[in-house]
């Protein structure tokens, strides 16, 4: 994957995984590994397609539902999302990047308050989780807390300055200080 050719990569974990005598979890990684390639070389529904079949191997490996969790958000599914996600919860509470990402899939459906509670959950664990810091700084937006959301933006933008969630807290400040 490492030369960025995910699709024939996802094919021959696929293959490898369906072809090779392993434990079911051997199987079910290589099966997450081949979901992961065909989410970056953009095909969702083949990326959800073997993120189900990963849990069909290793149904206890939550790294399987936060994968496909993803996928599902970024079809649009984010009550999908969220079924997934919820799941991983419910087994592993302190998870903080299910936390974050739930967060971000309950403002999608317009769950704000539900929201706010997972993201303080996350920050209380990691406090400087940038991906929780921008998550929560769009909801202090989103509930007209316009300090609150320069704070965590601007953290953000201070603890990780070249990062892709820096140059999104960035586009987010701009938009905040923009008239009207």
């Amino acid at each position: 994957m490492s030369l960025k050719q995910f699709k024939e990569a996802a094919n021959r974990l696929e293959t490898l995984a369906r072809e090779m005598r392993a434990p079911k979890e051997f199987k079910a990684s290589l099966l997450g590994q081949a979901g992961q390639a065909w989410l970056l070389a953009g095909n969702l529904r083949q990326a959800d397609r073997v993120l189900t079949a990963a849990i069909k191997q290793d149904p206890k490996n939550e790294n399987h539902y936060v994968d496909r969790a993803q996928v599902a958000a970024l079809r649009k599914d984010f009550g999908g999302a969220l079924k997934d996600l919820d799941r991983v919860l419910d087994n592993e509470p302190n998870m903080v990047d299910a936390l974050v990402f739930r967060a971000s899939a309950k403002r999608q459906l317009d769950q704000s308050e539900s929201a706010v509670i997972d993201i303080g959950r996350a920050l209380s664990i990691d406090g400087d989780h940038l991906e929780g810091l921008l998550e929560r700084g769009i909801l202090r937006r989103i509930l007209k807390d316009k300090k609150g959301a320069k704070a965590d933006w601007l953290k953000v933008i201070k603890l990780s300055p070249k990062s892709e969630t820096a140059r999104l807290a960035r586009a987010n400040l701009a938009r905040l200080d923009a008239p009207n």
